[in-house]
């Protein structure tokens, strides 16, 4: 690895260029910071980037080829395009870039021939070096330096030679639907390397090395005519095949310490297979005797004769496997490969596109998603000059829903009209009672490319109440035509009446959390410490339909076992509950479903730890309670002091608020408080000096300080509840 550091030094001091008319000719210059300089001599075309993250583009346009930077990266010192090439397909001659320090990307993009050579050089940093549908005629040259270094080569054309090295750090190559039809060399070093070949076809010879480190690599869904050889050092290292035709042969050879090469079903193999173990028995390398592994599943096919040396085992370790496949939907090599894949085709966009969705009737969600009540909206953005802007609204996969062309300055407004959809799919037809949906925008300039970025809007019919609390806010829509009487019901508590300041659903909490089953509210408020339940009006009876059951997302009436007694306590399905809809005596009635984003705050709160509470507040009905912060009994102290007088169940007051702090009631919910170490229950409240307790204290105590329960803080309190679009 020194010798190929030695000569990539060597080869950005020595730079021969050739002969040819020159695009534009430019002299050197002191970088700015975050910049590139392009340098053009004759045909060939070098670029350096200084010691800042710098991002670059080497994309098509209408009238040749261009160097962009992106992410505020900018070309010779002001410039955010300059011209490389007067061919829109090819490059002139050779292009080496130069990225040096800083946590850099780069990418060639569609559509682009190298007819000479290509090299680029990362640098120090955590590097980004990538290539999408890309031809390299001659020598294509990827290499990273220090840094956890990423290389993606994506639907690209190798007829060259195909050089990849990356040096310390954990790095990772991946070569997507690319074929190599001359010879290709991937070298790591120092670090936990992966490597992944998906869909690799050409006939050419590959050789993939690892260094030092648990290295990984994986080789998938790829057909190959030429010589495979894969070898790894020292490090506990991994080689999985899975879904290939290998028509030439294919050696492994695996390192010291305890390897695995796993053979998944699907591979043929028409040439000679050979996968040595060498195990060299070296415990002060780690290796430990039995640990290296081989195991071929039946589903694979050796026409070409295999052999294997020096393995112990057969079975491959879940945690050898985990490195592939990864846990829970997240991680591995398979699904890091295609993260870096879509990265990289993210930025090999040939222009960007913004998107943003308005309308004369509407609100913000959370996560962004525009709830409108019009179902006509406007996308206002910026694309390239001249592109032209389409949508697909209904999600039918054609944009064909509204068009515009951008300005010359690249500005553009298209307007779209937005539908309902199905929330509940099993129903026959569309019952109109979602109207969330991904829009999709696209941009495109012919012979350039395209771009699409999704804008999420809600579109609403029914009324729409916003829930504010401490954890976000939630909106919902009322099912106003399909549950009038429920929703009616539900709207007076969330509405000032007779002169209320607010609804009486303002500063309520939810008070009870059921893991994968609800969250419920509408019961109690808490304000100033002083739990309190919502004053209720006469009830309303059932509007159950089997048409609107209890899926997740849905907000539905609380009962306590008969359906036709509904009043102020409702809840919102944190899971699809066919139970509640199963029969007469337990249904439920659904009146409105969450819009937008809200699920991820209602998720939130249903996520907290919960805590009985039934003890401390005198009501049976706080035992599931879910709590922001740990409940810490008696952590709130009262304003002033309080007297006794041992037997008698007056309590005194100086200084103190008896009505605003504390709730009294001979039964169910009530306020405790703590004098002297002793806990007793408030039974009534004669003013705010003066109350009765529900035992009398066994002591005399004058002017000496008291405590009691609760904090707001502690609860998921919702401070506003209004009704939007009134």
């Amino acid at each position: 690895m020194w010798g190929w550091r030695q000569q990539r030094n060597r080869q950005r001091r020595a730079v021969h260029y050739g002969t040819g008319t020159p695009i534009e000719r430019l002299e050197s210059r002191a970088l700015l910071a975050g910049n590139i300089e392009v340098r053009v001599n004759g045909e060939h075309v070098q670029l350096h980037g200084d010691d800042a993250a710098n991002a670059v583009r080497i994309r098509r346009g209408t009238s040749g080829i261009f160097v962009e930077g992106l992410e505020s990266t900018t070309i010779n010192g002001g410039n955010d395009v300059v011209q490389i090439s007067a061919d829109a397909s090819s490059l002139s001659g050779r292009l080496w870039i130069f990225l040096n320090g800083g946590d850099d990307k780069v990418v060639i993009a569609s559509g682009i021939t190298a007819p000479l050579g290509f090299r680029v050089y990362g640098g120090a940093g955590n590097d980004s070096l990538s290539a999408i549908g890309t031809t390299f005629q001659r020598l294509a040259g990827f290499f990273g330096d220090d840094g956890n270094d990423t290389v993606v080569l994506q639907d690209c054309v190798i007829n060259g030679s195909l050089q990849i090295f990356a040096d310390a750090g954990d790095d990772l190559v991946s070569l997507t639907g690319t074929s190599i039809n001359s010879e290709g060399l991937v070298h790591t070093s120092e670090g936990n390397d992966r490597v992944s070949l998906n869909n690799v076809g050409g006939g050419g010879r590959v050789d993939l090395r690892t260094g030092n480190g648990n290295d990984s690599v994986t080789v998938r869904n790829t057909t190959r005519a030429g010589l495979v050889n894969i070898a790894t050092r020292r490090g506990q290292d991994a080689v999985m095949f899975e879904d290939n035709t290998f028509n030439g042969p294919v050696n492994v050879l695996t390192g010291a310490q305890n390897d695995a090469v796993h053979l998944r079903d699907g591979s043929t193999f028409n040439g000679a297979l050979s996968i040595n173990g060498t195990d060299s028995k070296r415990t002060d390398f780690g290796d430990v005797p039995g640990g290296d592994q081989f195991k071929a599943e039946t589903g694979n096919t050796f026409n070409g004769g295999s052999s294997t040396l020096k393995f112990e085992g057969d079975e491959i370790p879940f945690a050898i496997n985990t490195r592939f496949d990864g846990t829970n939907n997240a991680g591995g090599l398979i699904r890091d490969a295609a993260a870096a894949d879509s990265a990289a085709s993210a930025l090999a966009a040939n222009f960007d596109l913004t998107a943003t969705a308005s309308s004369t009737q509407s609100v913000n969600g959370t996560g962004n998603v525009l709830i409108t009540r019009t179902p006509s909206i406007s996308i206002a953005g910026k694309t390239v000059a001249g592109a032209t802007v389409t949508v697909d609204a209904d999600d039918d996969g054609q944009f064909d829903d509204g068009t515009a062309t951008a300005d010359a300055a690249g500005n553009y407004t298209v307007t779209t009209t937005l539908t309902r959809t199905d929330l509940y799919t099993s129903i026959e037809g569309n019952d109109g009672l979602s109207g969330r949906r991904s829009v999709k925008v696209r941009g495109a300039v012919p012979n350039v490319g395209q771009r699409d970025v999704p804008v999420e809007v809600d579109y609403v019919t029914g009324s729409v109440v916003e829930f504010t609390s401490e954890l976000g806010t939630y909106h919902l829509e009322m099912f106003d035509q399909q549950a009038p009487n429920v929703t009616a019901n539900f709207l007076k508590y969330t509405n000032p009446q007779n002169g209320e300041p607010a609804g009486r659903y303002t500063n309520s909490i939810i008070h009870r959390s059921v893991s994968n089953f609800v969250i419920q509210g509408g019961g109690f408020t808490i304000d100033g410490g002083v739990i309190d339940e919502v004053p209720l009006d006469p009830s309303v009876t059932s509007e159950f339909s089997t048409q609107r059951t209890n899926i997740k997302g849905t907000i539905s009436m609380a009962h306590a076992g008969d359906p036709n007694v509904l009043t102020s306590q409702w809840f919102i399905n944190t899971v699809d509950n066919p139970s509640l809809d199963d029969f007469d005596g337990r249904r439920h009635t659904v009146f409105g479903r969450l819009v937008g984003n809200s699920q991820t705050v209602v998720d939130a709160i249903a996520a907290l730890a919960t805590t009985n509470l039934n003890s401390q507040s005198g009501s049976g009905a706080l035992g599931e309670v879910p709590l922001r912060t740990p409940f810490t009994e008696f952590s709130r102290s009262l304003t002033g002091t309080v007297s006794t007088n041992a037997n008698s169940t007056r309590l005194i007051g100086t200084g103190t608020k008896f009505i605003t702090e504390l709730k009294g009631a001979l039964f169910g919910l009530r306020s405790r408080v703590q004098i002297n170490g002793q806990t007793f229950f408030v039974a009534s409240i004669d003013s705010d000096t003066e109350l009765t307790l529900s035992q009398a204290p066994t002591f005399s105590a004058v002017n000496v300080s008291a405590k009691t329960d609760f904090e707001d803080s502690s609860f998921v309190k919702f401070t506003t509840v209004r009704q939007l679009f009134t």
